[in-house]
C-alpha cells in the first residue's frame, strides 16, 4: 500500500489525469450537441487521424518522464533547463517532417479506406488540427513536467486550466462555424495550453520553455 503521503500525491495527481484524457474528446462531444451525425462522422474521421499523429510526442513524453526526474534530483534545475531545450530541439526537427508527410498522405488514406463521397471537408479539418498540432508539438512531451517533478497539484491545475480553456473556445466557435470551428478551437486550445505550460514551468519549476 502507498504511504499516506504517496497516496495524497496520487489523489492529487487523478483529477488532472482524468481531464488530460477527456480534453481530447471534448470537440467531438461538443460539435455531437449541435451538428448531425455526418457532420460528426466527418469531422471525427480527421480527428481521430490528427489524435493518432498526437501520440508520437506522448510516447516521447513517456520516455523523456523519468529523465526529468532524475536530471532535477541528482543535477539541479540547469541540468534540468539543458534537458528541456536540447528536447525541445529534437522533437521540432523530427516532428515537423512527419507533419508535412501526414498532411500530403491524408488524402491517399481516405482513398484507401475508400470512404463514401462528400468528405472533401475532412481534409481541411485535418489540416487546421495538424497545424495546432505541430505548432505546440516541441512542448507536448513535457506535458506531464509537474508531476515528475513532484508538484501533482501544479499538473492538476494545468489540466484543469487546459480542459476548461478548451471547452469554453469550442462553445464559443462551433455555435457558428460547426466543424470548422471545432477544429479552430482545439488548435486555439493547444496554443493557450502551451502558454500555461511555459508560465507555469517558469513560476514552480524555474525552468524556461
Amino acid at each position: 500500500l502507498p504511504r499516506p503521503c504517496q497516496a495524497a500525491r496520487i489523489w492529487r495527481a487523478l483529477p488532472g489525469n482524468l481531464l488530460a484524457d477527456i480534453n481530447t474528446r471534448a470537440d467531438i462531444f461538443l460539435l455531437g450537441l449541435s451538428c448531425s451525425d455526418r457532420v460528426v462522422g466527418t469531422y471525427g474521421l480527421a480527428a481521430m487521424v490528427a489524435e493518432g499523429f498526437a501520440q508520437i510526442p506522448l510516447v516521447l513524453r513517456m520516455n523523456v518522464n523519468p529523465l526529468l526526474t532524475i536530471r532535477q534530483a541528482e543535477q539541479g534545475t540547469a541540468a534540468l533547463q539543458h534537458l528541456v531545450t536540447r528536447g525541445k530541439s529534437l522533437a521540432r526537427k523530427f516532428l515537423f517532417p512527419l507533419g508535412v508527410v501526414a498532411l500530403l498522405g491524408y488524402p491517399g488514406l481516405v482513398r484507401l479506406l475508400a470512404l463514401p463521397p462528400g468528405l472533401d471537408d475532412t481534409w481541411g479539418y485535418f489540416s487546421v488540427l495538424l497545424a495546432g498540432l505541430l505548432a505546440s508539438a516541441p512542448y507536448l512531451p513535457f506535458s506531464m513536467l509537474f508531476n515528475q517533478l513532484g508538484k501533482p497539484g501544479c499538473q492538476t491545475a494545468y489540466w484543469t486550466l487546459s480542459f476548461l480553456t478548451n471547452v469554453g473556445i469550442n462553445l464559443l466557435l462551433i455555435p457558428t462555424w460547426g466543424p470548422w470551428g471545432a477544429a479552430l478551437a482545439s488548435s486555439l486550445a493547444l496554443l493557450c495550453q502551451i502558454v500555461y505550460l511555459k508560465v507555469m514551468a517558469a513560476k514552480y519549476a524555474g525552468i524556461r520553455l
